[in-house]
């Protein structure tokens, strides 16, 4: 209903300010200019407002999967702060007593059932040596991992893993505990030290934001 005389008012307005270009006195030509200059400055607002308010969306988005889970409490929650928050990890309660900590679970990184990172199940933690590939301070328990291969169970999502923590973590309790080392390949290059509270009852490692904090979590 408003098409038509907008336009009939706009499109003789602009072609006269067309012709008035090159007079940067004329009242219509300083009106085009400051109106693209508040054009731009929207635009440039709006771009700004937009990546804040996209920033935090892959953590809502783990969030919104875990809060789904029945029993599942989130403890907290961190990531690399990038322009989007990547790799996001979260540390859970499932039916008030049993706790985890979940890596590499936003879309960055997910890669499930091939990578399935933890980096803490009930008292147990863990650190890898520096020759291992796929872990750090998490261990990977997915299908192409040889923790994964020996625990033998397919991973497709996050609630498959917490549906599960009684079997992983029955065969978390089959590794060598520390200062006793688990070898992850043959030549026995990575190893893996599993290290149990409350001995080793330090934070979380925010693995790994600062390599001070990372020394400090759990010296291999």
């Amino acid at each position: 209903m408003w098409l038509g005389p907008i336009i009939g008012v706009a499109f003789p307005l602009v072609m006269y300010c067309y012709e008035k270009r090159d007079n940067l006195k004329h009242p219509c030509t300083l009106l085009v200019m400051g109106a693209m200059q508040l054009i731009g400055l929207w635009g440039l607002t709006g771009f700004f407002v937009s990546i804040w308010l996209l920033h935090n969306v892959p953590m809502h988005l783990v969030r919104w999967q875990l809060e789904r889970i029945k029993g599942v409490e989130i403890i907290d929650m961190w990531g690399w702060d990038d322009l989007f928050i990547e790799e996001v990890a979260a540390h859970i309660i499932i039916d008030e007593q049993k706790e985890m900590i979940l890596t590499n679970l936003s879309c960055d990184v997910f890669n499930y059932p091939s990578d399935v990172y933890l980096q803490k199940i009930d008292e147990y933690t863990f650190k890898c040596s520096s020759k291992c590939e796929d872990c750090y301070y998490s261990i990977n328990i997915g299908q192409s991992s040889p923790l994964g291969k020996r625990l033998g169970i397919m991973f497709y999502d996050i609630e498959d893993v917490i549906a599960n923590y009684d079997t992983i973590l029955n065969f978390i309790k089959t590794l060598a505990v520390a200062l006793a080392v688990n070898c992850l390949d043959d030549d026995c290059k990575c190893l893996l030290k599993v290290y149990r509270e409350p001995h080793w009852a330090l934070p979380p490692c925010r693995f790994p934001a600062d390599s001070l904090i990372s020394r400090d979590c759990l010296p291999f």
